[in-house]
Parts: structure tokens; sequence; C-alpha cells
């Protein structure tokens, strides 16, 4: 039964030693990916996608309102005459752009 308890124990521990990192450990979970931005974007209504056949947007302004200063304008970072189908693909854009992860990027349209 020793023998038992043994294998058991050796078991366990090298489960414990081939554990997978969690989603925050590893390479590339930097300070970076750990910073929520909350960006506002300005959206003018544009063409028609031939492809998806639905309405897509330009990007007329970005603020980070998070910024420590006033506000800071953002609108540098993406081409202001590309059309986006959707915020989540602005969204991944920027995240791009910025060197994150698109879950550290919360975009809030502006009214």
């Amino acid at each position: 039964m020793a023998d038992a308890a043994d294998k058991r124990n050796n078991q366990t521990q090298n489960n414990q030693k081939r554990r997978r990192p969690r989603r925050n450990e590893g390479a590339g979970s930097g300070e970076k990916d750990r910073k929520q931005m909350t960006i506002e974007f300005r959206r003018h209504e544009s063409a028609i996608s031939p492809v998806t056949n639905t309405a897509t947007f330009r990007v007329g302004s970005l603020v980070d309102t998070q910024a420590r200063n006033a506000q800071a304008d953002l609108s540098h970072l993406i081409d202001a005459s590309y059309e986006y189908h959707s915020p989540r693909e602005l969204r991944w854009h920027l995240a791009d752009r910025l060197g994150i992860t698109p879950a550290a990027v919360r975009l809030k349209e502006a009214a």
C-alpha cells in the first residue's frame, strides 16, 4: 500500500510540473496587457459594403479618455479613409497599433 501512495504522490507532483500557464502568465503578459484603455471614437457613416452588404463607417476622431493630460488625440494611429464594418474591427485594429491585447481596449462611441 505504501507503493500505491508513493505512486499517487509522484503523479500529483508531475501534474503540478506540467501545469499550463494561466492566461496572464508567461511571455507577452507585461504591464501593457493589464492596462485598460478607454478610447472614444466619432463615427461617420459611409458606404454599403459590397462584400457584406452592410453599412460601414469611417472614424472621424479617436481620443484616449484616460490620458493624464486633458485629452490625447490618437487619430494619427489609423487611416481615416478606411471603412470599418464594426466597432470590434476598430478595437482589434487599435490593439494591434498600440501593441496590446484587444481585451485591453474599450471603445466608447461619442454622442
